[in-house]
């Protein structure tokens, strides 16, 4: 590869031809030669990708109007790979070159140069080897390229706003209400296999659509704080696991046949959860419900104490028209004790005592009180060993729970239970 010292000589050689033709008029006047390319720093170690003007070159000799950037890298076969730096996010003066480099270049996992490209003459280097580094999710590295793709697509999220660099604005993400196209955000139909990331986003409030992801296999939301939000994320096909996000007052997940492991005990507004197959058939009786391990315990401390039927401030599970939830038979549901003593929607505790009776659910009971919400307090015995255990009914006339067993929560300001006075 021929060195940029090239220009020296190539400048002397034009002015020799042109002073020997200078007095020819039928001879075509040579062009001026380019300037000389010095290099006066040596670029080159780790650098982050996402960030505008993470690579800096200085020296002398660049020109905006002739010079083309690449970065190259070797394939595997041997041949070398020149991948040209879009003019959006690259900056030539005569005296430096800047650009970044996107969060989805092909390169990324490679060790490159940068070159200098200048019509007519031969790519030259103008750095030292280069690895890339990327940046974290709270700068804005959504991490799962379909993701990226369904949340920088101005037909779904018009409102969400990307760099050129691929590295979403975290500043806008956090104070964005909606997409700007009727949702909080439209991932429907992303063959994502990641929501890492969407926790960004925390502000949005309503409807997101989620249904229609074949890939993804767990969706933990416990990081995503936004207020209000309805999760709807049916037709999972690979899903297994869910876990609620703290402030969804609305979660659906129709239709995953894979789905074992729901978890919404720290979704502290939640009041409406669907997980039943009824689409697919049976209702809420659906036989094909894989869910195994249902968690609807509810925080009852703080700003949640004794405020079990506030909109906002409840879980509950939804029986109405073929809908609610379902689960398979044998599974495991993890409950509070205020829900054992008090189950005022008989729509919320209706799938739970079913569960129980009719299919070998086991039902575990738990505190409502931080930080205690994590002890076990007992264990409903089953429906053979004591089959008026559980009623399905609220309480009795003189206000006495209705199911003959309880367990005594004792973190709690009023303790109901019979027995544990």
């Amino acid at each position: 590869m021929k060195s940029a010292f090239k220009f020296f000589a190539l400048s002397l050689l034009a002015g020799t031809m042109f002073a020997a033709c200078g007095g020819d008029e039928n001879e075509t006047e040579v062009p001026p030669p380019p300037s000389p390319i010095e290099i006066t720093n040596n670029v080159n170690g780790v650098i982050k990708a996402g960030i505008a003007d993470a690579i800096v070159i200085t020296g002398s000799g660049f020109d905006e109007s002739q010079d083309y950037i690449y970065i190259a890298y070797d394939k595997e076969d041997g041949t070398t790979v020149y991948d040209r730096i879009p003019k959006d996010v690259l900056t030539i003066k005569a005296t430096r070159i800047s650009f970044g480099v996107n969060v989805g270049a092909a390169y990324l996992d490679k060790t490159v140069k940068v070159y200098l490209d200048r019509p007519g003459y031969d790519k030259i280097a103008i750095s030292g080897e280069i690895t890339f580094s990327l940046p974290s999710v709270e700068e804005g590295y959504i991490p799962d390229v379909a993701l990226r793709a369904v949340l920088s697509n101005a037909d779904k999220n018009p409102n969400v706003v990307f760099s050129p660099l691929g590295l979403l604005d975290v500043n806008n993400a956090a104070t964005i209400t909606n997409n700007g196209n009727g949702y909080a955000l439209d991932i429907s139909d992303c063959a994502c296999t990641s929501l890492e990331g969407i926790e960004l986003f925390k502000s949005v409030t309503g409807l997101v659509p989620a249904w229609g992801m074949p890939n993804i296999k767990e969706i933990d939301l416990s990081k995503w704080e936004a207020k209000g939000i309805e999760f709807f994320c049916e037709r999972a096909a690979s899903l297994e696991k869910f876990v609620g996000p703290p402030y969804a007052y609305r979660i659906r997940t129709y239709d995953s046949p894979k789905l074992t492991h729901v978890d919404v005990h720290n979704c502290d507004w939640l009041r409406w959860l669907e997980i039943s197959n009824f689409e697919t058939g049976g209702g809420i009786n659906a036989p094909n419900s894989a869910v195994t391990y249902l968690d609807i315990r509810r925080n009852q401390s703080g700003t949640y104490a004794d405020t079990p039927t506030k909109v906002g401030e409840m879980a509950m599970v939804w029986n109405n028209a073929n809908q609610g939830f379902n689960v398979a038979d044998n599974a495991t549901i993890l409950i509070d004790s205020h829900f054992l003593i008090e189950h005022t929607l008989e729509g919320a505790w209706t799938p739970i005592y079913n569960a129980w009776k009719d299919r070998g659910a086991t039902i575990k009971v738990y505190s409502t009180i931080d930080p205690h919400r994590d002890e076990l307090l007992g264990t409903v015995p089953s429906a053979k060993e004591m089959p008026d255990a559980l009623v399905n009914a609220n309480k009795n006339g003189d206000g006495s729970p209705a199911n003959k067993w309880q367990v005594d929560d004792p973190y709690t300001d009023k303790n109901e239970a019979p027995g544990n006075k």
